[in-house]
């Protein structure tokens, strides 16, 4: 799917430029992100331009002013979604979300969320925080077949790539990239550390579902051989996972 742009009206910066993001329908990421039993909102849009929140930079923290447009465009779009998402809650005070030692986002109390963006795409899904609850959302464009190359040992054994065989190489290697960053932005909250991609292995696949198992141990409450699930959505131009609170299957034994 190509990502339609509104190029009419809008916030416009300074009454000159037109708006150059969308917001998304809210079934765009439905699949994702329903059903699970708890009350799950997010956002999503799309965007391109040098400055498609242009309205938006005086939010922009100093440290980040002299990074490239395209850096800035994808982290205002992340916290633009962030923002309607928690007001869709009832959550949101109409602050944008600061951000924590580790440069990431501080949700506010009693909320747990997480940001995603890709090349002209953005989206941010909360949930109401209560014990044990996790939530990671991914957004991937599709990964080049001489990209896919490039990268393929960093993030997937033959055996995963196998298990997607059904896929063209370079969007099961995409796939797995995402429901294993999906993975690392649910649990980060809880394990406090950054994992490598090889800390979880794919381990089945059915029905817009991907299986993944912790392959080390990540903390003393999930432990290696945890199995957790990850939903995916497959679109024409990129890729979105997610990992939901009521995802983690126990532990199993690792093979």
């Amino acid at each position: 799917m190509t990502i339609p742009l509104d190029a009419g009206s809008g916030p416009r910066a300074g009454g000159a430029s037109p708006r150059r993001y969308r917001d998304l329908p809210a079934t765009e990421l439905e699949p994702l992100l329903a059903g699970d039993g708890a009350a799950v909102s997010w956002h999503a849009v799309g965007f391109d331009g040098e400055a498609p929140f242009a309205p938006f930079l005086e939010r922009l923290p100093g440290d980040m002013r002299r990074v490239s447009g395209k850096r800035i465009a994808e982290f205002l779009a992340g916290r633009y979604c962030a923002e309607r998402a928690l007001a869709a809650a009832g959550g949101g005070n109409g602050q944008w979300l600061p951000r924590g030692d580790d440069r990431l986002p501080v949700w506010p109390p009693g909320w747990t969320g997480s940001i995603s963006h890709a090349d002209g795409i953005a989206a941010a899904a909360v949930v109401a925080s209560t014990a044990g609850r996790v939530l990671g959302l991914d957004v991937e464009r599709w990964v080049a077949p001489d990209q896919a190359l490039q990268i393929r040992e960093m993030i997937a054994t033959p055996g995963e790539l196998s298990l997607l065989s059904m896929l063209p190489p370079e969007r099961a290697l995409t796939l797995l990239f995402s429901a294993k960053e999906a993975l690392f932005k649910a649990l980060y909250p809880q394990v406090g550390r950054f994992m490598e991609f090889s800390a979880a292995r794919a381990v089945a696949v059915a029905d817009g579902e991907l299986t993944l198992q912790l392959s080390e141990r990540w903390s003393p409450a999930w432990p290696q051989g945890t199995v957790v699930r990850v939903r995916f959505l497959l679109r024409d131009t990129y890729v979105s996972t997610a990992v939901l609170g009521a995802s983690r299957d126990g532990a199993l034994p690792p093979d």
